[in-house]
């Protein structure tokens, strides 16, 4: 599983130069709108509607795993823990701020997405700078089972 994560990443960055600014034409809907939701989240002036509205896109029994930080939560864990930093005024991103879809590979029910925090401009989602990142999605039934980031 390992060997398996550490190719999608070098397949992500060798493809990196090659992508547009946004590359969610071949990405599924709920994926798209996850970050388009997540992204509404982290501007400043969200509020619980937008938390819900995130979830509504997520399977009763979604995981969200990452790796670097240790993290493993359960729907209600998450959920819990998306409030608490809302209520305490930590998401304060600008009205322009977006995640710009850089790559993806489908697989199975799950898609390897690269983005990278990114500006709204005329032409969708742009990138900020070269920073990448790198989110495995799987997918039931169209709603999203597990998120695992990779970064």
């Amino acid at each position: 599983m390992r060997r398996a994560v550490y190719v999608l990443l070098a397949m992500l960055v060798a493809g990196c130069a090659h992508q547009k600014p946004d590359a969610r034409a071949d990405v599924p809907d709920a994926v798209v709108q996850y970050f388009d939701r997540l992204d509404a989240i982290y501007r400043s002036g969200s509020t619980p509607v937008d938390i819900n509205t995130l979830f509504d896109l997520m399977t009763r029994d979604v995981r969200y795993l990452h790796t670097a930080y240790e993290a493993d939560f359960n729907r209600e864990t998450w959920y819990t823990a998306f409030s608490r930093i809302q209520s305490n005024g930590g998401y304060q991103e600008p009205a322009t701020f977006c995640s710009a879809i850089t790559n993806s590979i489908p697989g199975d029910n799950s898609y390897a997405i690269q983005y990278a925090p990114g500006s709204v401009s005329p032409g969708g989602c742009v990138p900020d700078d070269d920073t990448r990142m790198l989110v495995v999605f799987s997918l039931r039934e169209g709603k999203i089972a597990r998120i695992e980031e990779l970064w």
